[in-house]
């Protein structure tokens, strides 16, 4: 599968430079960028600048952030939207059970995690080796990159796409490592009661 034009390349330093540059020399110019945490199927966390989607004025949300340039999504139809239900999850609560809301909730965005029977029609992602070897589940596997996203207030069911943007900082990092690492551990063992990555 390695060969298929569907397969989507391994988030590599040279692919993360061109994607920096296509951003940075996007015609015409992304009006804000906002800085999110990528683990990409290459390397360890890295800070990225996700760009407000073009049309859009004013972002209310990390809905708003075009994220999908950082996703990799290849060349399939699918690349122009993505499933927000399968593909996104809002963590208003850590740990998940706590009943004291965060400050600032975290909104995950990965590639869909596409079962055997559906690989031959949509783009294949490679392993992604830094969770994979931090979620340590023999014969499960994470594909693709994952990019957690700061809103500016605490999530909110009504006002899931109001909550405002904020960047990520080191300060994240740890929560952020955390979150990542117990939600792909759920998805994969199943435990989710939607398909793939639903919350």
């Amino acid at each position: 599968m390695a060969n298929s034009p569907l397969a989507v390349p391994v988030f590599s330093d040279a692919i993360q430079e061109v994607v920096d540059k296509e951003l940075t020399e996007h015609n015409p110019a992304f009006g804000q960028f906002f800085t999110g945490v990528l683990y990409a199927t290459e390397g360890p966390p890295l800070f990225v600048e996700v760009p407000v989607r073009m049309g859009l004025t004013d972002a209310r949300s990390p809905y708003d952030l075009d994220f999908l340039w950082w996703i990799g999504m290849g060349s399939t139809m699918e690349t122009s939207s993505l499933d927000l239900d399968t593909c996104s999850m809002s963590i208003h609560h850590w740990p998940f059970d706590d009943p004291q809301p965060l400050r600032n909730a975290y909104v995950v965005f990965c590639a869909p995690q596409t079962s055997t029977d559906f690989r031959a029609t949509v783009a294949t992602h490679p392993p992604n080796a830094y969770i994979n070897n931090q979620t340590s589940l023999p014969g499960r596997g994470w594909r693709g990159n994952v990019l957690v996203l700061r809103t500016a207030a605490n999530y909110n069911p009504q006002l899931k796409f109001q909550t405002g943007l904020s960047n990520m900082t080191e300060k994240d990092l740890y929560l952020s490592h955390a979150i990542v690492r117990c939600i792909v551990q759920e998805e994969l063992l199943g435990r989710h009661t939607g398909p793939y990555f639903a919350t």
